[in-house]
């Protein structure tokens, strides 16, 4: 069976939203293509999935560090499922627990330079092998592929706001 993203539209109901479509099939395509290399790439430094997108998260955070709260709904987790995703990176010294200012209540994350240090290791692995997957377009295509992927990405981000 082809899966390609043109072979998925043609002939079908799809062809009414033809580029949304192709869109969305490519991406699924490059999602399972790239997830294994990812996955692999984090658990060889003995962290879950999950613990890897809390620790991406928090070194994107600019302002310090976020509530628990604020986590959970990123992450689409229950605050308990955070709290269990996070004691580990904890014990491991990758992650600081907190208390917000002005508001004892609430429990904040932020990244340890352990953590820092595991992050940047993790995505510098990351980015070669992407990096390799550049290597079949010339250098043009790849500053353009690039460059829409980025601007896809802030799309969704706002699409999602």
């Amino acid at each position: 069976m082809d899966i390609t993203p043109q072979a998925c539209c043609e002939g079908t109901a799809l062809e009414t939203h033809d580029l949304g479509a192709r869109l969305h099939v490519a991406l699924n395509l490059l999602f399972h293509q790239k997830k294994p290399a990812d996955r692999e790439a984090v658990c060889r430094h003995d962290i879950t999935h999950n613990q890897w997108t809390l620790l991406h998260m928090l070194a994107d955070a600019d302002a310090g560090p976020i509530s628990m709260g604020v986590i959970a709904r990123r992450m689409r987790l229950t605050p308990s499922g955070v709290t269990r995703c996070a004691d580990p990176l904890v014990e491991r010294g990758l992650i600081e627990r907190c208390m917000k200012e002005g508001d004892r209540r609430v429990c904040c994350l932020s990244l340890s330079e352990a953590g820092e240090a595991l992050h940047t290791t993790i995505s510098e692995g990351c980015a070669l092998e992407d990096g390799a997957l550049l290597e079949r377009f010339s250098p043009e295509e790849q500053i353009e592929i690039v460059s829409a992927i980025e601007k896809l990405a802030r799309a969704a981000k706002e699409f999602s706001s």
